[in-house]
Order: structure tokens, then C-alpha cells, then sequence
């Protein structure tokens, strides 16, 4: 279960599903699906779909949105 993955593993991934991400973070599901549909955050760069569902949050690629400076409006 991804809940039992400890945040020292976590932290060394550059993926997450998007519930752990969510868990270490404390983002809302609502900004993270936000960011998405205004197109801050793009597919391939952020985020990850792969065959079988989900998504998958790309850390390295969320901090080089955070250091870009992005507004969120």
C-alpha cells in the first residue's frame, strides 16, 4: 500500500502516485487538478499518466515549475 512507503523513500523518488504526493505534501487534490486544467502544469513535465490510470506527480519537475515562479492565478 503506498501509505506504508516511509517519507525517507519517498523523498528520494522523483515520481509519486498522486495521493502520497498529496499526503507529503498537504496540497488539496483540487489545486493539484487546478494547476492541470489551467495548464500551469503540463503532462511529461509535472505530472505522469501512465498505461493502466492514475497520476503521477514529477517532483523534479513541480520544483522547476516552484523555481520558475508560475503564477497560480
Amino acid at each position: 500500500m503506498i501509505s506504508d512507503i516511509p517519507d525517507d523513500v519517498a523523498k528520494l523518488t522523483e515520481c509519486l502516485p498522486l495521493r502520497r504526493y498529496l499526503e507529503l505534501t498537504g496540497e488539496t487534490q483540487a489545486a493539484v487538478e487546478n494547476r492541470i486544467q489551467r495548464k500551469h502544469w503540463k503532462l511529461g513535465e509535472q505530472y505522469h499518466r501512465p498505461v493502466g490510470g492514475g497520476t503521477w506527480i514529477d517532483l523534479k519537475g513541480v520544483m522547476a515549475w516552484v523555481r520558475a515562479g508560475k503564477p497560480e492565478d
